[in-house]
């Protein structure tokens, strides 16, 4: 089955109809179209929302299916890329994806502090 926008919509619709919040399962046709969509849109000057809007899903929940599609491993890693130029003088910082941020940190203090957070 080929999927459309104003197909994707209507299945949205219908999986969110009753239901006050929570995740809904969508098959996996429908999120590599949904990812597809909302890449193409970017590349097009568009926007996140403006794809979640025209697909009837959140941002977030294509934030969560972008994520799933860019690593081949555990979702929940992130390449790590320390510039030893910004670690000099203690200048390193960290920022957590939930948005938690630590400043003057050493590179050896860093890394072990991201050690014991996985």
């Amino acid at each position: 089955m080929r999927v459309t926008v104003d197909q994707f919509r209507k299945e949205a619709m219908k999986r969110k109809r009753g239901k006050r919040r929570g995740p809904s399962e969508y098959p996996d046709e429908m999120r590599a179209f949904a990812v597809a969509f909302v890449r193409k849109a970017i590349d097009g000057g568009g926007t996140k929302a403006g794809a979640a809007r025209d697909l009837g899903v959140s941002a977030a929940t294509l934030d969560k299916w972008l994520a799933d599609g860019d690593t081949e491993t555990d979702p929940a890693f992130r390449e790590i890329v320390v510039d030893p130029e910004a670690a000099k003088g203690g200048g390193l910082v960290l920022v957590t994806p939930g948005g938690v941020r630590i400043e003057g940190l050493g590179v050896e203090t860093a890394a072990e502090l991201l050690g014991r957070l996985r």
